[in-house]
């Protein structure tokens, strides 16, 4: 239940930012860069798959309502440099998605 309730957080925080970011980019007509940081996965334990997969349902919802989403936003996932399992971790999630 916790993990359900977890996730469906972590989706509407990324969904809150990328929405905010498009409305902008429409708006202004210019691309925006969006960097999105792993929430909770550090000291609140949260798991890769839910982190990813919530980005991911994220952009998915994002989509729905900006369906040239694409071209409005350029999106990136931070990974922490000095942890190279952290960067390989996301792009496994988030390939394809």
């Amino acid at each position: 239940f916790q993990e359900c309730v977890a996730r469906r957080i972590l989706t509407a925080q990324y969904f809150g930012a990328l929405k905010h970011a498009a409305e902008w980019a429409s708006e202004k007509k210019l691309q925006r860069k969006v960097f999105l940081m792993p929430l909770g996965g550090g000291v609140f334990n949260n798991p890769w798959e839910s982190i990813c997969s919530s980005m991911a349902n994220a952009m998915a919802m994002l989509s729905e309502q900006f369906p040239n989403a694409p071209e409005l936003l350029d999106v990136y996932a931070l990974a922490w440099n000095g942890n190279r399992a952290e960067e390989e971790t996301l792009e496994r999630f988030l390939k394809g998605s």
